[in-house]
């Protein structure tokens, strides 16, 4: 367990390479198109999700529902700790698939992603592991 957490740095200074760039060019259009442009926009009646349905029938959710719910599939992640490429392809599949569940819009090419992070845990599954069935 905590040799997993010495490469959050790691990532955490990769994220911050990739980002500064953009982030520095001008940052408070940075912040517009990326953070709070996402918090202005209304929901999208014809999203696939959870929050598009239940506004048809007059139910609103607040904004906040789809990180709350992801955190808490977060939690449950890392409870679970996965150590195998497999496992962290599942785990990336559960925490997309609930953000895009809840949120306020969520189309076809979202679930895409979801989609491929599963086929990515089924290429990296372990060969002894894909005829195993212990009962």
């Amino acid at each position: 367990m905590l040799r997993r957490w010495r490469d959050v740095p790691k990532a955490v200074l990769a994220g911050l390479l990739i980002t500064a760039p953009l982030l520095l060019w001008d940052v408070r259009e940075f912040l517009n198109s990326a953070v709070f442009f996402h918090f202005a926009q209304p929901t999208r009646p014809d999203a696939l999700s959870y929050m598009a349905a239940l506004m048809r029938y007059n139910i609103h959710l607040p904004g906040w529902v789809p990180f709350v719910l992801t955190l808490a599939a977060w939690l449950y992640v890392l409870r679970r700790s996965p150590r195998t490429t497999s496992e962290i392809c599942i785990a990336t599949s559960l925490l997309l698939l609930v953000f895009f569940m809840f949120n306020k819009s969520a189309f076809c090419n979202y679930y895409y992603l979801v989609l491929c992070t599963l086929g990515g845990a089924i290429a990296t599954l372990e060969p002894a592991s894909v005829g195993d069935h212990t009962s």
